[in-house]
């Protein structure tokens, strides 16, 4: 498996930036290493839990029994770390979920805080009339891995996510040997960043790793039904 690029910290650090463009300096970190300025002093972790969570870079599908497969549609809120989220599960009886979820990232950009709640198919209704940036994949649970296939302009990448309960069990963490790469602290394959890629910029960014995509134009959505975020009538229920 390839070793990622340096982290964001390591290359300020090597390249003596300083001030705006600099990365946040250690000795401002505060014990779990984020800063959510949105908290007041020492209530980061109030409402807001850690995220531990390793992401890894692959050539293809594993081979692997999928448990579920989940048709997810994300909407980046424009201007703000939220993201609202739907999946309509087939094969693990979960229906339709909607959530919606805070993420304040780690300065090096690596995994940090994340809050998030259910809401009702109303409730989602209301934050979907709000402009955001989709990401559309599809999402095959083959244990212990998440497995994302992108669609649209990322149709190629696939990323996998395995989520951990300490972060002992995140360091002991073996990475399959299907990975290419773990990109965990690589910021090109982050939602937030993802939003707004170009195919020619995802292209540039998996040659780095050995893997090439044809340089195309956007297909439409194929994999996932058709869905528009303001036309769920589901049930007022907690899903």
């Amino acid at each position: 498996m390839q070793t990622p690029p340096p982290t964001l910290l390591a290359r300020a650090l090597a390249h003596g930036q300083h001030g705006a463009d600099a990365a946040p300096c250690a000795a401002t970190w505060n014990p779990v290493g984020v800063i959510n300025n949105a908290a007041p002093e020492g209530k980061e972790l109030k409402y807001g839990n850690r995220e531990r969570e390793r992401r890894f870079l692959l050539a293809a599908p594993p081979a692997g029994p999928v448990v579920r497969t989940g048709a997810i549609t994300d909407r980046y809120i424009t201007g703000t770390r939220l993201r609202l989220r739907r999946v309509e599960w087939t094969g693990g009886g979960e229906g339709v979920v909607y959530k919606l979820t805070q993420k304040v990232p780690h300065p090096d950009g690596r995994s940090g805080l994340i809050t998030t709640i259910y809401l009702t198919a109303e409730e989602y209704r209301v934050f979907a009339r709000l402009p955001a940036t989709p990401l559309r994949k599809l999402r095959h649970s083959v244990p212990p891995l998440g497995v994302d296939l992108f669609e649209g302009e990322l149709d190629g990448l696939v990323l996998a996510e395995v989520e951990f309960p300490s972060d002992d069990a995140l360091a002991d963490f073996t990475p399959p040997p299907i990975a290419v790469a773990e990109v965990t602290e690589d910021e090109r394959f982050t939602g937030g960043h993802l939003i707004t890629a170009t195919r020619a910029e995802i292209a540039v960014a998996l040659a780095e790793y050995g893997i090439a995509i044809a340089l195309r134009r956007a297909g439409h959505w194929t994999s996932s039904p058709s869905h528009s975020p303001v036309e769920d009538r589901g049930s007022s229920a907690l899903v």
